[in-house]
């Protein structure tokens, strides 16, 4: 991520900490996609946001998209990666109904938590889960 984009994430990420959690609308996933739209010029939340209100209807939204969480990172330009976090990665774990997403800003993983609004997290509350990183090109 070069130096403009830093600036426009870490602008984007600044005005997320007091939004409540609120699925479809501001939830991991469609927080992501916002990220990506505000930092690489895409449209990609159109696609997602509003689309489901609560747990079950989010399984029904995801299985019923057409692609994986793995295609749609890869046909939008991010590779998996395994050396250390930068700044703008994120981790992906891959949950029985949907994935989580966790965006990389300041040493610390961001995500909309459920109870608890937009929350961080260190690398250690990775230790047991399974999760892969990625990264744009």
């Amino acid at each position: 991520m070069n130096l403009q984009k830093k600036v426009i994430y870490a602008k984007w990420l600044s005005e997320q900490i007091d939004k409540p959690f609120v699925r479809g609308e501001q939830d991991c996933i469609t927080s992501f996609l916002e990220m990506h739209d505000t930092v690489y010029g895409t449209t990609a939340l159109d696609q997602v946001k509003s689309k489901y209100w609560d747990r079950a209807s989010a399984i029904r939204f995801y299985r019923n998209f057409g692609l994986t969480w793995r295609q749609w990172l890869t046909i939008n330009k991010w590779e998996q990666v395994s050396d250390d976090a930068l700044e703008g990665d994120i981790r992906v774990v891959d949950g029985k109904a949907f994935p989580t997403v966790y965006m990389k800003h300041n040493s610390y993983w961001w995500n909309y938590h459920e109870s608890y609004g937009f929350q961080s997290y260190t690398d250690t509350a990775w230790r047991t889960a399974n999760y892969t990183q990625w990264r744009h090109k």
